[in-house]
């Protein structure tokens, strides 16, 4: 199944709000929702390509609206994680149980 709307109200209404403050705290530069989710999904959300000829990496950020509702669960902890590693910050849980029963 693919992620419940609680699941996306809690993300776009609760947890990007908070990232985008943490990095407009970090950068001065104010983050829209959507650049906001365009920086979760280039360090959360990829696929590597790496080049044969150099070894380089490349991380190309894929969507995540095909995301099913477990895959959606892995993209919120790393997510977590980022935002802890980086900004020494734990997000809030949901506390809705319609968000956390799948």
């Amino acid at each position: 199944n693919k992620r419940s709307n609680n699941q996306n109200a809690f993300y776009w209404g609760v947890l990007l709000p908070i990232i985008a403050n943490l990095l407009k705290d970090a950068t001065g530069h104010h983050f829209s929702q959507e650049e906001t989710h365009d920086v979760l999904k280039s360090n959360c959300n990829y696929k590597e390509l790496i080049s044969e000829s150099t070894g380089e990496i490349t991380k190309i950020p894929l969507s995540t609206t095909q995301l099913t509702t477990l895959e959606w669960l892995e993209f919120i902890e790393k997510v977590e994680h980022f935002v802890f590693d980086y900004f020494n910050v734990n997000l809030p849980k949901p506390y809705n149980e319609d968000y956390t029963v799948y």
